[in-house]
């Protein structure tokens, strides 16, 4: 019996206790807004390719009052848009239509994440609804709430990986090709050509067109790296690679190494440099000892160590003529420093020989 009782007593207690917290639950305030601004598609976070034009959308509806569930229309709403770090990039003032909706182009031409957050909006009748609170009763009534959207505009980013230089006249080259502004787990976000289809993205930018130095280049069983194989026959080795993706713009990007199976290129010039003018000294020092009457170093012999410097000059113009003209065979937009290349190699050679005729005429 007694035993009862306690069972009875606890039971009391825990419906005393449960009914004290429902009615502390119940007694919690509940927030409204009076204007709520947001996106078509509500936590869409959109993807877009540099330069390209992206249809932003509000819809801006009362959500409190006896207008509550009606479109807002003729209002101006102020839209901030902002980067990652939360610069302002500027203020956005579009008018609602007659459905309460907003809708805007917008484009980059730099790769960036931007969100666009309405912030205000103000009525035809000039009333300014905004954050602030309007109504401090049982039931808290705020002027404005939204929701932002962001979009990122994007392009290729384009990662050395390796370029194999140790076998004659052949550069292989591995890159890494993947989404510059898409973080590193990837993003679902709409097909460019339907926005109403989704895809999900990853950073790894997979069955691309890929060309290194005009070669197409083949994916490797690791996604988002692409190798290929292409002929390089002076020391410095030019790589440009190129990535397109169907809706997307091409991509350029351009890396230099040092070609090591070539660099007896610049050994054999360098050497035969070094003895020239040991050479050239040394003969100009045992004439000196033999005719004391002379100068170490006179005026004619200014003019032969110019013609030799002019000449070494010339050589590296014709050196670099080779590079330029190598580069627009693979892709480089090089014409210019080929044609200036020619002029500065053949004025080379020609200031050689009339300095040689100089020293003659002298």
């Amino acid at each position: 019996m007694r035993s009862h009782r306690i069972s009875a007593l606890a039971s009391l207690l825990l419906i005393s206790v449960f009914s004290i917290f429902v009615k502390t639950a119940n007694a919690e305030p509940t927030s409204y807004y009076r204007v709520t601004v947001n996106p078509v598609a509500p936590g869409l976070v959109v993807h877009s390719i540099v330069d390209l034009n992206w249809s932003v959308s509000f819809q801006a509806t009362w959500t409190y009052g006896d207008n509550s569930g009606q479109r807002i229309e003729n209002a101006t709403l102020f839209i901030e848009v902002r980067t990652e770090n939360d610069t302002l990039v500027e203020n956005l003032q579009p008018k609602t239509n007659a459905t309460g909706f907003v809708s805007f182009y917008y484009s980059s031409s730099t790769p960036n994440a931007l969100t666009f957050t309405p912030t205000k909006l103000i009525t035809e009748d000039g009333v300014d609804w905004n954050s602030s609170l309007l109504e401090n009763g049982e039931n808290p009534v705020y002027g404005f709430q939204s929701e932002p959207i962001m979009i990122y505009w994007d392009i290729f980013d384009i990662s050395l990986i390796i370029a194999d230089t140790n076998t004659l006249g052949v550069t292989k080259v591995s890159v890494n090709i993947t989404y510059l502004m898409i973080p590193q787990e990837g993003l679902a976000v709409p097909q460019l050509s339907n926005q109403s289809n989704y895809d999900y993205i990853p950073k790894y930018v997979h069955d691309a067109d890929v060309t290194i130095n005009g070669v197409r280049a083949e994916e490797s069983s690791t996604s988002g790296v692409y190798a290929a194989e292409t002929t390089t026959w002076l020391p410095t080795a030019y790589v440009i690679v190129g990535v397109s993706q169907q809706d997307w713009s091409q991509t350029h990007r351009a890396f230099s190494t040092v070609h090591g199976a070539n660099e007896i290129v610049w050994a054999s010039a360098g050497i035969l440099g070094l003895v020239c003018v040991v050479v050239l000294l040394t003969h100009r020092f045992i004439l000196f000892k033999k005719t004391k009457d002379h100068l170490l170093f006179d005026r004619a012999y200014y003019v032969i160590v110019g013609a030799i410097l002019l000449a070494i000059a010339s050589f590296l113009s014709v050196y670099w003529t080779l590079v330029g003209l190598e580069g627009v065979l693979h892709g480089f937009d090089w014409v210019l420093l080929v044609i200036f290349g020619v002029i500065a190699s053949v004025g080379g050679f020609v200031g050689c020989v009339m300095s040689r005729r100089r020293r003659d005429f002298a």
